[in-house]
């Protein structure tokens, strides 16, 4: 990225420095009418002029000069500014801290929030981490953020349905995921309600569009 905006800087800069001097170059003006000496000199006049800093010991003086002089301040300051932003932006976005996180093998030794009480504690101890167990996932997310815990283990739609409603930079879903678990509905035995909401679920679930995205988007069928 940095070599392509550099590139392209370079190129922009070469080519202008050619038609300045294609145009200026004379024994009277300021760019010599040798090549080696007038496109040096060329080189010099559209950095000055296109990084706004226009010292003025150098400038065309013949009308086509200065018409493609104005062209130049316009789009030189245009291409230098976007490559100054898109570097620094490159930088700042480097320099931001990123989670090595990117599973459960990972999380080896290692100090992470579950919510008591749920199947988390367990997947956490077998796999040899060291759970630390609350009340809450906000409480969950309060240790992450202050940096008690490396990592916060709990159901996959439920982090999902937090971070939508709770957006941090800080924060991210690992790619990974310790183990998948059904979701299923219990009655009491020979309940009426059997008959009469499963195949209402059936089909909600597996035949309703909209429903099998918010299926798939939630609980990670098909992902």
């Amino acid at each position: 990225m940095y070599l392509i905006i550099l590139i392209i800087v370079i190129i922009y800069i070469v080519i202008v420095a050619h038609i300045v001097w294609f145009i200026e170059r004379g024994e009277e003006g300021h760019f010599h009418t040798s090549y080696i000496k007038g496109v040096a000199t060329g080189i010099w006049w559209a950095i000055v002029t296109m990084s706004t800093v226009g010292y003025g010991d150098v400038y065309p003086k013949k009308h086509w000069g200065k018409a493609f002089a104005a062209f130049v301040i316009i789009s030189g300051i245009a291409i230098f500014g976007f490559a100054i932003a898109t570097l620094s932006s490159a930088m700042v976005v480097s320099q931001l801290p990123t989670s090595s996180i990117l599973g459960p093998g990972e999380l080896y030794a290692r100090p992470v929030a579950v919510i008591a009480g749920t199947q988390s504690v367990s997947l956490a101890e077998e796999r040899g981490m060291h759970p630390v167990p609350v009340k809450s996932l906000d409480e969950a997310i309060a240790l992450l953020n202050e940096r008690k815990v490396d990592a916060v283990v709990h159901d996959t739609p439920l982090l999902k349905y937090y971070l939508k409603n709770h957006p941090d930079p800080k924060l991210a879903l690992a790619p990974q995921t310790f183990d998948s678990f059904l979701y299923g509905i219990t009655y009491p035995k020979d309940s009426p309600w059997c008959d009469t909401l499963d195949p209402i679920l059936i089909k909600t679930i597996y035949e309703d569009e909209y429903h099998k995205q918010l299926h798939i988007k939630w609980f990670g069928v098909g992902e």
